[in-house]
C-alpha cells in the first residue's frame, strides 16, 4: 500500500491536482467572502458594503429580529411595507427594521421564476403563509414542464412539502452559502484527480513491463496486491477529501460561525422549493457523505475500467467520456425525460449539492420513493462495492491470461 502511495506522488499530474486542490480551499472561500455584496439603508438610502462588512453587518442585520418567523411579524412587516408611497423607500424602510422579510415573502407568494417581477403590495395578509410550499410547489413544475414529472412524481412532491417542519427558525445563514459554492468546487477537482489516479492504477505494472515478475508470486498474492491497490487510492482521496473539507469549513465558520446549524433550509432564497426537510447542518454533514461516497464510486468505477483495458490513456479517455457526459448532457431539453432523469443520479452529480437539493425528482424502487440526494447515496454505495470486487478480480485474470 505504501508503494501505491509513492507512486501517485511521483505522478506530477496527481501532485499538480492535490496542490491546487488544497491551495483553492484556502482561496475559494476568501474569494466568495470577498465578492459578497450587502446593502445599508440606516440613511433611507441603498448603501453597498462588501467583503466581510458586508457579512458583518448582515449579521447584525439579522440578529435584531432572530428567531422564529411568526405570522404576526410577517404581517407587521407586510403592513409597514404598505405604508408607504414609493416601492423602493418602502423596501428600503422595511428591510431596515425587518431585514430579510421581504424577500422571504417573495419567495413564498411569488409563482415560480417571478420572483423579480412580484408586487410585494399585492399579498393582502401572511396568515397562509406556511402552507404557501404547496403552490410554489405547483408553479415550479408548471414552470419546468408538466410532462417532465409523473404524476406519481408530482403526488410524492405535495406531500414531502407538507412534512416540512415549521416554523422556521430565522437566522444569519450567508456563511453556509459561501461554504456549499466553495465546497462544490473544491471537490469537483478533487473528483478530477480521482479520475486521474484511478487511471494510473493497474495499468502502470504492464506499461513498466512488471507484469511478469507479478504473475510469479501466485493468484492470491496478485489478488492481495489488487486490493492493496484499492485500499490505498481510497485510503488517499478520503484523506484529500477530508483535509481540503476541513480547511474550507475552517475558514468559513472561524470567520463568520454556525449560525443557522439548526434553521429550514427554506429561509434561504435558494433553497426555498427545496423538499429537505433538512436544517442547514444537517445538509451540511449530508453533503460531506453523499459527496465523498460519490468521488470514492467514481474512482471505483475508473479503476475498473482501467484493470480492463489495461493502458492508462486509453482507460483515461474512456473513463472521462463515461464519467463527464451525465454532467454534460443531463440538462439538455430535448433529452428524453427518463433518460436525463437516469443521468441526475450517476455518482458524478453527488458532487453539485445546488442540482439534487431542489430537485423534485423522485424514483420508485418496488414500493418505495426514494428523492434525488437518497439515490446518490445508494447508487454510490452499490458502484463502490461492484467494482471493487470486480477490479481486482479482473486486474488479476488479465495479468494470469
Amino acid at each position: 500500500m505504501v508503494y501505491e502511495l509513492k507512486k501517485f506522488n511521483r505522478n506530477s499530474a496527481v501532485v499538480i491536482l492535490l496542490i491546487l486542490s488544497i491551495t483553492l480551499s484556502v482561496a475559494m472561500p476568501l474569494i466568495f467572502i470577498k465578492e459578497y455584496v450587502n446593502y445599508e439603508y440606516t440613511t433611507g438610502k441603498e448603501q453597498c458594503v462588501n467583503g466581510i462588512k458586508g457579512l458583518e453587518l448582515r449579521k447584525r442585520q439579522i440578529e435584531r429580529v432572530e428567531g422564529e418567523i411568526s405570522i404576526t411579524e410577517l404581517n407587521e412587516a407586510l403592513t409597514y411595507y404598505k405604508s408607504f408611497a414609493s416601492g423602493d423607500e418602502a423596501y428600503a424602510a422595511t428591510e431596515e427594521k425587518y431585514p430579510g422579510f421581504i424577500l422571504i415573502l417573495r419567495e413564498a407568494y411569488a409563482d415560480y421564476a417571478t420572483e423579480n417581477d412580484f408586487v410585494i403590495s399585492d399579498i393582502k395578509d401572511a396568515d397562509d403563509f406556511y402552507t404557501r410550499g404547496i403552490p410554489k410547489i405547483q408553479s415550479k413544475i408548471k414552470a419546468i414542464g408538466e410532462e417532465s414529472f409523473s404524476f406519481q412524481e408530482k403526488e410524492k412532491a405535495l406531500k414531502r412539502v407538507k412534512k416540512i417542519e415549521y416554523p422556521y427558525n430565522y437566522r444569519f445563514v450567508e456563511q453556509w452559502g459561501i461554504l456549499f459554492k466553495s465546497l462544490i468546487f473544491i471537490n469537483s477537482l478533487i473528483a478530477f484527480n480521482a479520475i486521474i489516479i484511478s487511471n494510473l492504477l493497474f495499468s502502470c505494472e504492464r506499461e513498466k513491463e512488471m507484469d511478469l515478475l507479478l504473475i510469479s508470486i501466485g493468484k492470491k498474492r496478485l489478488f492481495r496486491i489488487a486490493y492493496q491497490k484499492l485500499y490505498a487510492m481510497i485510503g488517499y482521496l478520503i484523506a484529500q477529501f477530508l483535509i481540503c473539507n476541513a480547511i474550507t469549513s475552517g475558514i468559513v465558520f472561524g470567520a463568520l460561525g454556525i449560525s443557522g446549524w439548526d434553521s429550514q433550509l427554506q429561509i434561504m432564497p435558494d433553497f426555498y422549493t427545496t423538499l429537505n426537510n433538512w436544517t442547514f447542518g444537517e445538509t451540511y454533514l449530508w453533503y460531506l457523505l453523499i459527496s465523498m461516497l460519490s468521488i470514492i464510486a467514481v474512482a471505483s468505477f475508473c479503476a475498473c475500467v482501467n484493470a480492463v483495458a489495461q493502458k492508462t490513456y486509453v482507460s483515461l479517455m474512456v473513463s472521462g467520456i463515461l464519467v463527464l457526459f451525465p454532467i454534460s448532457v443531463a440538462n439538455i431539453s430535448w433529452m428524453p425525460v427518463q433518460i436525463s432523469k437516469i443521468l441526475k443520479v450517476h455518482p458524478i452529480n453527488g458532487i453539485n449539492l445546488l442540482e439534487y437539493i431542489n430537485s423534485l425528482h423522485s424514483y420508485k424502487i418496488g414500493f418505495w420513493y426514494f428523492s434525488e440526494s437518497a439515490m446518490l447515496i445508494m447508487l454510490s454505495a452499490i458502484g463502490i462495492l461492484l467494482f471493487g470486487v470486480l477490479s481486482p478480480a479482473i486486474y488479476t485474470k488479465k495479468l494470469i491470461e
